[in-house]
């Protein structure tokens, strides 16, 4: 009976070792704002978060705006030529 691997083997899920290699030198030390968790504290008023059924709705908020902002930035890469499409500075 055959295993239960993904189709096209398991030679495809391992990571690149060119990638790794270009790469392998980068020292990115400014990485920007932490949005992920910061975004809608730095840009709201403090007294939104003082009901916790807002705060509540807030983060669910800052979720969609987070899949938003990371959206953008995969539609950067896909046109801009001089990145290659695999590259990925927040790991």
């Amino acid at each position: 009976m055959r295993s239960a691997e993904p189709k096209g083997g398991a030679h495809l899920e391992r990571p690149s070792y060119y990638q790794y290699m270009i790469h392998q030198q980068d020292a990115l030390r400014n990485q920007g704002f932490d949005y992920e968790t910061q975004l809608f504290k730095r840009v709201l008023s403090p007294y939104m978060f003082v009901d916790p059924r807002k705060e509540l709705t807030l983060s669910y908020f800052q979720k969609l705006m987070v899949n938003l902002i990371n959206s953008a930035g995969r539609i950067k890469k896909a046109f801009n030529y001089t990145v290659d499409k695999n590259y990925r500075v927040h790991t």
